[in-house]
């Protein structure tokens, strides 16, 4: 039987089958269109924050309180190995002091953080043929 045709159910009631792959549809076509609600969602939170901080940054505010919430300007680095250049950027890693980062994989955050750090603390130039380094305009939230 190839993929296009319908199996023999003449031996038994489809209805429980058809019903089940029709709700698998539904689910997988929600989920898509969620996946791309939340994108949007995310593009617009991203351009919003980005102007916040620019007029917080003008009006020289460091932080804001809003109804128990304190708005606060803040800069978010994210860094990430090339795919192109994965080899070498673990090469350099290991060579630079970051051994003991490697298991399995390396976790972004950790990757992001410590080498941010040694940024900052050390001056170390990281390679941006070797890494993505994205610094962002974020606003954090918290209770205040």
């Amino acid at each position: 039987m190839t993929a296009h045709e319908m199996p023999d159910f003449s031996s038994g009631d489809t209805t429980d089958i058809f019903k089940m792959l029709r709700d698998i549809d539904d689910l997988d076509s929600d989920i898509k269109t969620l996946d791309k609600m939340l994108k949007t969602k995310k593009d617009a939170l991203g351009k919003l924050m980005e102007e916040a901080y620019n007029l917080m940054s003008e009006e020289n505010l460091q932080a804001l309180n809003l109804e128990n919430k304190t708005f606060y300007r803040n800069f978010v680095t994210y860094i990430s190995v090339n795919k192109e250049e994965e080899e070498e950027a673990n090469n350099w890693l290991k060579a630079a002091g970051f051994g003991p980062l490697f298991k399995e994989t390396i976790n972004g955050r950790t990757l992001s953080s410590s080498l941010k750090e040694k940024m900052e603390n050390d001056g170390e130039v990281i390679p941006t043929n070797l890494f993505n380094i994205k610094t962002t305009k974020r606003i954090g939230i918290r209770k205040a």
